[in-house]
């Protein structure tokens, strides 16, 4: 604290002869709050994302229409947001260099995806819940945290309408064997091979013992996905 504080000039306003009553600095985690006040006393503290969330309170905010299902969505510096959990089902799974699709069951299915990015996870439940111990995905393509590869596929945004179309391209595109490894316990090298011999013997529900741990819940997860600091 000091009494009779100069202006506040950070480095982008000083070279253009601008001052600021006030300034936000995001340090890490934390956000700090730099000001003077209208007896001249700096203030210098920490504030939490409520308190900032709350100032911005007045200001109009409209996530737009949401996909079908979509169980949670946000904003964070890396960008917008959503996740939506799949039931299991049987899908059409096209393999690359065959000719004719497979038919296979899947476990749930978490579908997350973070501005152009878009992660897959597999979960044992059958139904929503937050506090699910996440699986890998048993498909190829996905790389060991549950990022997709998709190529030379487009994967937009998510605030550009994203979510949706690139759920649709991750299924319609043909999978090769890049990240065809640690998907299953039964063809720890290849999962295409579990597909392939689910599909043979017309299994309709996935077999959820067969499914490789990565040892995270889907809550802890989606922090990590979405704070401030890399993955």
């Amino acid at each position: 604290m000091s009494k009779h504080a100069n202006p506040i000039r950070p480095a982008i306003l000083a070279p253009m002869g601008l001052r600021a009553d006030a300034a936000l600095f995001f340090v890490e985690n934390e956000v700090v709050f730099q000001g003077v006040g209208d007896d001249g006393v700096e203030q210098i503290k920490f504030i939490s994302p409520a308190t900032l969330r709350e100032a911005f309170a007045k200001e109009p905010m409209d996530s737009g229409w949401l996909p079908p299902g979509v169980n949670r969505c946000g904003s964070s510096a890396k960008g917008d947001w959503m996740l939506r959990w799949h039931e299991p089902a049987i899908y059409t799974v096209r393999l690359e260099g065959r000719k004719q699709p497979l038919r296979v069951p899947m476990p749930s299915l978490i579908w997350f995806g973070i501005k152009h990015n878009y992660y897959i996870f597999a979960a044992r439940e059958a139904k929503f819940t937050p506090k699910a111990a996440l699986y890998a995905a048993p498909v190829a393509n996905v790389s060991s945290p549950g990022l997709i590869c998709f190529g030379k596929n487009a994967h937009p945004d998510v605030a550009k309408g994203g979510f949706e179309k690139a759920w649709r391209t991750f299924w319609q595109a043909p999978f090769n064997n890049d990240h065809d490894d640690g998907k299953s316990k039964t063809f720890p090298n290849a999962i295409n091979q579990q597909l392939q011999k689910l599909a043979k013997e017309k299994t309709k529900i996935y077999p959820v013992k067969d499914l490789v741990s990565m040892g995270i819940t889907l809550e802890a997860a989606i922090q990590r996905l979405t704070r401030r600091e890399r993955s």
